[in-house]
Protein backbone atom coordinates (compact mmCIF):
# COMPACT_ATOMS: atom_id res chain seq x y z
CA UNK A 1 0.00 0.00 0.00
CA UNK A 2 1.59 3.30 -0.66
CA UNK A 3 1.32 6.27 2.28
CA UNK A 4 -0.42 9.07 1.66
CA UNK A 5 2.29 11.29 1.57
CA UNK A 6 3.25 9.23 -1.71
CA UNK A 7 1.95 9.00 -5.14
CA UNK A 8 2.72 6.71 -7.96
CA UNK A 9 4.52 7.35 -11.05
CA UNK A 10 4.84 5.36 -13.99
CA UNK A 11 6.83 6.44 -17.03
CA UNK A 12 8.29 5.69 -19.86
CA UNK A 13 5.50 3.25 -21.25
CA UNK A 14 5.54 2.31 -24.41
CA UNK A 15 2.46 -0.49 -24.57
CA UNK A 16 -1.30 -0.26 -23.49
CA UNK A 17 -1.03 -3.45 -21.70
CA UNK A 18 1.70 -2.01 -19.44
CA UNK A 19 -0.33 1.32 -18.72
CA UNK A 20 -3.33 -1.02 -17.99
CA UNK A 21 -1.18 -3.02 -15.50
CA UNK A 22 0.21 0.03 -13.65
CA UNK A 23 -3.57 1.43 -13.34
CA UNK A 24 -4.59 -1.43 -11.80
CA UNK A 25 -1.66 -1.93 -9.26
CA UNK A 26 -2.61 1.65 -8.00
CA UNK A 27 -0.84 4.48 -10.35
CA UNK A 28 -1.27 8.00 -9.20
CA UNK A 29 -0.07 9.25 -12.83
CA UNK A 30 0.90 7.28 -16.05
CA UNK A 31 3.34 9.13 -18.52
CA UNK A 32 4.46 8.66 -22.07
CA UNK A 33 7.48 9.91 -23.57
CA UNK A 34 6.86 12.51 -26.30
CA UNK A 35 10.21 13.75 -27.36
CA UNK A 36 11.82 11.99 -30.35
CA UNK A 37 15.18 10.55 -29.81
CA UNK A 38 14.85 8.58 -26.76
CA UNK A 39 14.13 4.81 -26.38
CA UNK A 40 10.87 5.06 -24.81
CA UNK A 41 9.69 8.07 -26.69
CA UNK A 42 5.64 7.52 -28.58
CA UNK A 43 4.03 10.09 -31.14
CA UNK A 44 1.44 11.85 -29.22
CA UNK A 45 -1.20 10.09 -31.63
CA UNK A 46 0.21 6.62 -30.15
CA UNK A 47 -0.42 7.75 -26.50
CA UNK A 48 -4.20 7.53 -26.90
CA UNK A 49 -4.20 3.80 -27.34
CA UNK A 50 -1.77 3.77 -24.72
CA UNK A 51 -3.97 5.71 -22.10
CA UNK A 52 -7.01 4.01 -23.12
CA UNK A 53 -9.51 2.92 -20.39
CA UNK A 54 -7.23 3.95 -17.95
CA UNK A 55 -8.01 6.29 -14.79
CA UNK A 56 -5.06 7.67 -13.89
CA UNK A 57 -4.10 11.06 -14.68
CA UNK A 58 -2.00 11.63 -18.23
CA UNK A 59 2.17 13.16 -18.05
CA UNK A 60 2.96 14.36 -21.23
CA UNK A 61 6.90 13.70 -20.66
CA UNK A 62 9.35 16.06 -22.44
CA UNK A 63 12.73 16.98 -23.22
CA UNK A 64 13.94 20.67 -24.35
CA UNK A 65 11.10 20.99 -26.75
CA UNK A 66 9.95 24.50 -27.64
CA UNK A 67 6.85 26.08 -25.53
CA UNK A 68 4.45 25.67 -28.74
CA UNK A 69 5.24 22.33 -29.04
CA UNK A 70 4.80 21.12 -25.61
CA UNK A 71 1.63 23.10 -25.31
CA UNK A 72 0.38 21.28 -28.88
CA UNK A 73 1.36 17.57 -27.43
CA UNK A 74 -0.28 17.97 -24.05
CA UNK A 75 -3.30 18.97 -25.61
CA UNK A 76 -3.42 16.20 -28.18
CA UNK A 77 -2.67 13.73 -25.13
CA UNK A 78 -5.07 15.56 -23.07
CA UNK A 79 -2.38 15.57 -20.12
CA UNK A 80 -2.55 16.64 -16.76
CA UNK A 81 0.43 17.07 -16.00
CA UNK A 82 3.62 18.24 -18.33
CA UNK A 83 6.59 16.81 -17.06
CA UNK A 84 9.68 18.91 -17.98
CA UNK A 85 12.70 16.39 -18.08
CA UNK A 86 15.62 18.71 -19.95
CA UNK A 87 17.11 21.86 -19.22
CA UNK A 88 14.14 23.98 -19.63
CA UNK A 89 14.60 27.16 -17.46
CA UNK A 90 12.03 28.25 -15.11
CA UNK A 91 10.82 30.90 -17.66
CA UNK A 92 9.40 28.11 -19.66
CA UNK A 93 7.44 26.25 -17.09
CA UNK A 94 5.98 29.65 -16.08
CA UNK A 95 4.79 30.02 -19.38
CA UNK A 96 3.31 26.98 -19.70
CA UNK A 97 1.37 26.99 -16.43
CA UNK A 98 -0.85 29.93 -17.92
CA UNK A 99 -1.29 27.78 -20.93
CA UNK A 100 -3.60 25.48 -19.98
CA UNK A 101 -5.27 23.62 -17.19
CA UNK A 102 -2.19 20.99 -16.57
CA UNK A 103 0.34 20.63 -13.83
CA UNK A 104 3.98 21.80 -14.32
CA UNK A 105 6.68 19.32 -13.53
CA UNK A 106 10.43 19.96 -13.49
CA UNK A 107 12.47 17.15 -13.17
CA UNK A 108 16.24 18.38 -11.54
CA UNK A 109 18.96 16.12 -11.65
CA UNK A 110 21.49 15.83 -9.06
CA UNK A 111 25.39 14.94 -9.18
CA UNK A 112 25.53 12.14 -6.58
CA UNK A 113 23.16 9.78 -4.61
CA UNK A 114 22.25 11.23 -0.84
CA UNK A 115 23.31 14.79 -2.45
CA UNK A 116 21.64 18.18 -1.74
CA UNK A 117 19.18 18.82 -4.55
CA UNK A 118 19.79 22.60 -5.67
CA UNK A 119 17.98 23.52 -2.35
CA UNK A 120 15.06 21.95 -2.69
CA UNK A 121 13.62 21.54 0.94
CA UNK A 122 13.86 18.18 1.74
CA UNK A 123 14.82 16.96 -1.80
CA UNK A 124 17.85 14.27 -2.16
CA UNK A 125 18.91 12.52 -4.66
CA UNK A 126 18.36 8.50 -3.79
CA UNK A 127 18.26 7.63 -7.40
CA UNK A 128 20.49 9.97 -8.87
CA UNK A 129 17.45 12.69 -9.94
CA UNK A 130 14.38 13.98 -8.13
CA UNK A 131 11.54 15.48 -9.51
CA UNK A 132 10.07 18.84 -7.75
CA UNK A 133 6.74 17.43 -6.96
CA UNK A 134 8.81 15.38 -4.64
CA UNK A 135 7.24 12.31 -6.15
CA UNK A 136 8.98 8.62 -5.09
CA UNK A 137 8.98 6.85 -8.16
CA UNK A 138 8.51 3.00 -8.23
CA UNK A 139 9.35 0.68 -11.08
CA UNK A 140 6.81 -1.95 -11.71
CA UNK A 141 7.47 -5.04 -13.74
CA UNK A 142 4.62 -7.16 -15.54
Amino acid sequence: MIASDEILQQHGLTRREDASAADAAGADYLGVVLSAGFGRSVVPADSKAIFAGTRAKKVAVLVDERPDRIEEVARVVAAGVIQLHGEEPPDVAAELSTRGPWRIWKTVRCGHPGQSCGGLPGGRADSGEVACARIRRTRLTV
